[in-house]
């Protein structure tokens, strides 16, 4: 799928860090994403159980999010122009969202 990482940081107060096989052969770029104690959101939720197991390994991790751009964005005929929709949902999914209580 064809990534266009210069739409992404329209998101506020955003770093990028581009991968193409974070989860494997790239794990080690997480980890130290991971490492910085920041907010995270991982554009990837396939392998959110694996993103959270590493990390839980790793103290002072600070608190991950997932958001699906390859399905929702990414793997479409106008994935060459998705860059802005990726860049939405990433900064829908750094939203912080409410708990809302429910009736019994």
């Amino acid at each position: 799928m064809p990534l266009d990482g210069r739409g992404a940081p329209r998101c506020r107060d955003a770093v990028v860090v581009e991968g193409r096989q974070l989860c494997r052969a790239e794990l080690e770029r997480f980890r130290k994403v991971a490492a910085s104690g920041e907010s995270t959101i991982v554009a990837c939720t396939q392998e959110a159980p694996l993103f959270n197991e590493v990390a839980d390994e790793i103290e002072g991790s600070g608190t991950l999010g997932f958001v699906n751009i390859r399905e929702t964005a990414g793997w479409s005929k106008d994935a060459k122009a998705s860059g802005p929709k990726m860049a939405a949902l990433i900064a829908a999914a750094a939203e912080p969202t409410r708990t809302l209580p429910s009736s019994a």
